[in-house]
């Protein structure tokens, strides 16, 4: 017949269960996120712990105390598993979650579940054991063997293992979620520490196991922590790999526009570090980026802003941030700079008209000879000028598209092989293609012997000779005197190209190498603006700058350098 023996202190453990079973359920509702089952079962086995440990303790037969101390053991076995279980969830740890890593670490509590199962067969978990009596409580007094000591260790080495992953996992989360760091740390701390000294015998608790008590307390805290900070509502593993090594700004904002936490790239953005930023409104750093909070209701918000020193455009996008439960907690606004490709698109569209301008003039001009030389009302004199006319703008167009070409293959190749320059063979090349040119404008082309050892691509530094050469023959004057040379600098090699025209005021100097801007001149032929922009793009790839060097009456002289040989530089893309 059981005798039971309840007094004050077993409504304790009963709140101990409730408690348990409680934060299972709660942890239950939260299922679709990462690790909240595994925490259920966690919490689920420390109420069988408690459960077992009420019904056993609280009753003085022996039959019935060995009955629950199997149900206590299985909860206490399974509680120290699953807690490592549901750590290596929580903040996915790959090696931890592979299920051969989980079957090993299952052979302990496994065997330790049989010795206990079996504890009346065997003395492998107990040496002995038997009723006693201190003051009014009849006890199972035990005496532990190896199996009971093997899986105390095991089961120590479990709960601090895991808790310092969780641990780790959450010192690495936004500053507000880091200060549930101190409160589970300090769950940890509550549950071991009794534990430990029960285990040891100290005394300290009387009669009692403190430890279903002190789970309870535990639970309690974990509740808090599930309420307060959304412990199970925020993955560790998201923030880390994600929040913090993404390019894109990203600030996450509460319900009072207070800033919750911002990442390395808005630091950078805003020039803000982020310690002394959080809990400030985000309008005191950027009243652009709240503007958008006003109408980020139930949709998604996207804006174009330039933010930050260097005034550079981002992409500005803000989110609702819900809970599990899909009610608003907050928003996530996300920068993204799309500065290069705002600049890019402008200058598509300026290139657009800039060519459809240059192609029109000819084309209207060879639709006009054309109908002319069809009409049979021209002299012969006059066909001859008419076919040299269209001979002159069709030479034209076709290097407007050859400059259209060249430029979508800078676009293009974001990797080109860099080698050391024959700068003699390039500059005999880029004079051979201006031959006839030159001997049209009766020009002259000098240039030293001998080249220093320059680093980059041959066909495009090409190009740039032939844009230089080109410029400088049709720009130089009459009879241009056309000079090539050379400077050594620190690390660099700056070549030019020098002509004898009437120079550029400062004000046209500041035009060139932008958005094909064209240079005209009285008699002097007016270009189509692709080739200084060309020659622009190709240098800045290839690690080096152009430039020019005029007073009006002195000529001009253009430069671009490039890396010395042994320094070779990256690609810029």
């Amino acid at each position: 017949m059981n005798h039971w023996q309840f007094d004050a202190v077993s409504w304790l453990y009963v709140i101990s269960v409730l408690v348990a079973i409680s934060v299972a359920f709660e942890a239950w509702r939260t299922r679709p996120v990462k690790g909240a089952k595994e925490f259920a079962i966690l919490s689920l086995s420390v109420a069988v712990w408690c459960l077992g440990y009420l019904l056993g303790f609280f009753n003085s037969d022996l039959s019935w105390k060995l009955l629950f101390l199997r149900v206590e053991y299985t909860g206490i076995i399974a509680s120290s598993y699953f807690w490592l279980v549901f750590i290596a969830t929580y903040v996915d740890n790959a090696f931890l979650r592979r299920r051969r890593t989980l079957a090993a670490l299952a052979v302990v509590p496994l065997v330790s579940f049989i010795l206990v199962l079996t504890v009346t067969h065997q003395h492998l978990f107990y040496s002995s054991y038997g009723l006693g009596r201190a003051g009014d409580f009849v006890t199972l007094r035990k005496t532990y063997a190896a199996g009971f000591y093997l899986e105390a260790a095991y089961a120590y080495l479990l709960v601090i293992g895991g808790a310092f992953l969780l641990l780790h996992s959450i010192y690495q989360m936004p500053n507000r979620y880091k200060r549930q760091f101190f409160l589970i740390g300090f769950a940890v701390l509550v549950v071991l520490i009794p534990n430990f000294l029960y285990v040891m015998k100290t005394h300290i608790f009387g009669i009692f196991d403190p430890t279903p008590v002190s789970f309870s307390f535990a639970g309690i805290i974990f509740s808090f922590v599930m309420v307060k900070y959304r412990f199970l509502d925020v993955v560790p593993t998201a923030y880390r790999q994600v929040f913090r090594n993404v390019n894109s700004g990203i600030i996450v904002i509460d319900g009072r526009e207070l800033i919750l936490d911002m990442n390395p790239g808005a630091e950078d953005i805003l020039s803000r570090n982020s310690r002394s930023s959080i809990g400030k409104k985000l309008a005191d750093l950027s009243p652009e980026c709240s503007q958008l909070l006003a109408v980020a209701k139930s949709a998604d918000v996207r804006k174009e802003l330039q933010l930050g020193k260097e005034k550079r455009i981002y992409s500005v996008t803000v989110s609702s941030l819900n809970d599990s439960n899909g009610e608003p907690v907050g928003e996530i606004v996300m920068l993204y700079d799309v500065t290069d490709l705002r600049n890019a698109l402008d200058e598509i569209d300026t290139f657009a008209h800039s060519v459809a301008h240059d192609l029109k003039t000819p084309l209207s001009l060879l639709t006009g000879y054309s109908d002319l030389l069809s009409s049979g009302q021209l002299t012969v004199a006059e066909r001859e000028e008419a076919v040299d006319v269209i001979r002159s703008y069709s030479a034209k167009m076709i290097e407007i598209v050859d400059e259209l070409l060249t430029l979508a293959r800078v676009r293009r190749e974001q990797d080109v092989a860099l080698d050391v320059l024959d700068m003699s063979k390039i500059i005999q090349s880029s004079v051979l293609r201006l031959e006839r040119f030159a001997q049209e404008r009766k020009g002259k082309i000098y240039f030293p012997e001998q080249w220093p050892s320059a680093i980059g691509h041959a066909p495009w530094v090409e190009e740039v000779w032939v844009n230089y050469l080109s410029n400088a023959l049709k720009y130089g004057g009459t009879s241009p005197n056309v000079y090539l040379g050379y400077e050594e600098l620190a690390g660099q090699v700056k070549f030019w190209v020098k002509d004898n025209g009437p120079g550029l005021k400062k004000s046209d100097q500041e035009k060139l190498f932008k958005e094909f801007s064209r240079l005209p001149g009285e008699g002097i032929e007016s270009g189509h603006g692709l080739g200084l922009f060309i020659v622009g793009r190709i240098v800045s790839k290839l690690g080096g700058e152009v430039g020019v060097e005029s007073i009006p009456g002195g000529g001009a002289k253009f430069y671009f350098t490039l890396p010395k040989a042994g320094a070779r530089p990256a690609v810029q893309k």
